[in-house]
């Protein structure tokens, strides 16, 4: 059953980006099956885990600057002024917060704008561009994985101003301010 119908998160199926609900929506719909390793003899060996969602600390989200531009992100400004929501004005910035809630590393991807990056607070890397296989700066899986070239240890739920949260806390919190607002309309 769990894998015709993976369980979702908090988000009670109505997240929606930028939400770390549906972040974590989204990782239970993948199913790893994590490989055993060891050495000669059985030394250093670790048998196999057993079939389960990504863990949130091994996630990395990509966050583009283009999101900033696109027709959404002026939209969800209009709909953000209009309820009231706590939104930053950048919808790559949300989602840099929204990974971090959520557990996640967050790689801010500028898109050949140097210097145009809107959330190097709340970011765990910024990079110029992913790369391609001729450039010498390209971001490989082995630079964003932990430990890697951009961190060594595994990320923890924060919020904007680096304090530790309970995503689930979090979480429920604006599910109940959101249906709060569908009751009062």
């Amino acid at each position: 059953d769990y894998y015709e119908h993976p369980p979702t998160f908090q988000g009670k199926g109505i997240g929606h980006a930028p939400s770390p609900a549906s972040l974590l929506d989204a990782i239970h719909t993948i199913l790893i099956e994590p490989r055993g390793f060891g050495g000669s003899g059985g030394f250093g060996t670790k048998f196999a885990d057993a079939v389960r969602s990504p863990l949130p600390q091994h996630c990395v989200v990509l966050v583009s600057r283009s999101s900033d531009d696109s027709p959404i992100n002026s939209d969800k400004k209009k709909d953000d002024k209009a309820n009231d929501d706590e939104s930053s004005g950048s919808l790559s910035r949300d989602r840099c917060i929204a990974s971090r809630i959520a557990g996640m590393r967050a790689i801010y991807i500028e898109d050949g704008n140097i210097g145009s990056c809107t959330a190097e607070d709340v970011c765990d890397g910024v990079v110029e561009t992913i790369g391609s296989e001729d450039d010498w700066d390209i971001v490989t899986m082995d630079d964003i994985s932990t430990p890697g070239s951009f961190w060594l240890n595994m990320a923890v739920p924060k919020d904007e101003n680096g304090d530790r949260v309970y995503s689930s806390e979090v979480i429920d919190h604006y599910y109940h301010l959101r249906m709060k607002r569908t009751d009062n309309n």
